[in-house]
């Protein structure tokens, strides 16, 4: 799967779902791979280059809860904040889990910094 450019996600798991995606090429997103709001996302073989956030966990919607992801085989280049990961989120990369290091990630994803300010 390959993304080129884009003021949103490239890729985007949310509402309680499942996802695995292999071979992925994402370059210049305001985000790179994102699990929100109970979603389960397993990634192997990910190039991230050029964006906002590489990889974030959230909750967006109140009624479901924290995520989480595993990424095997990561790489990423010129991203300005590499992880997003909103307490109670379990993101694991190549084996190491990544420890979260935000409260509430929500406000801050869809405010003007990352490019998405018009997106609720």
């Amino acid at each position: 799967m390959q993304v080129n450019g884009t003021n949103d996600k490239g890729i985007s798991a949310g509402e309680n779902s499942r996802m695995t995606a292999r071979h992925v090429r994402l370059r210049n997103t305001a985000i790179g791979l994102a699990s929100k709001d109970r979603s389960q996302m397993h990634v192997q073989d990910a190039t991230l280059d050029g964006g906002g956030v590489g990889v974030t966990l959230y909750v967006k919607k109140p009624e479901f809860g924290p995520s989480a992801m595993d990424v095997d085989g990561l790489v990423m280049a010129n991203i300005q904040m590499p992880y997003l990961v909103e307490k109670g989120a379990d993101l694991s990369v190549d084996g190491t889990r990544i420890a979260p290091n935000r409260i509430v990630v929500r406000d801050e994803l869809y405010g003007a910094r990352w490019g998405m300010a018009t997106r609720r």
